[in-house]
């Protein structure tokens, strides 16, 4: 008879969590400019989705401030 994986008298199969890193504000951490550029798109162009809508917190990962 064949050995089936899934006969193991009955007890689900434990999976580890899955641990993922904390989100930092890009510009909390960059202490280096006091202010955030609207001209400058390339950095911008995370933060909003490719139909122009500002992506949420807890994709982009900003604080509320900066939000």
């Amino acid at each position: 008879m064949a050995y089936n994986k899934g006969d193991r008298d009955g007890a689900p199969a434990k999976r580890r969590p899955i641990r993922r890193r904390k989100k930092v504000c890009a510009f909390c951490a960059d202490k280096e400019h006091d202010f955030i550029d609207y001209k400058d798109t390339n950095k911008l162009k995370r933060y909003v989705s490719e139909r122009g809508k500002i992506l949420p917190r807890r994709i982009t990962g900003n604080c509320a401030k900066h939000q």
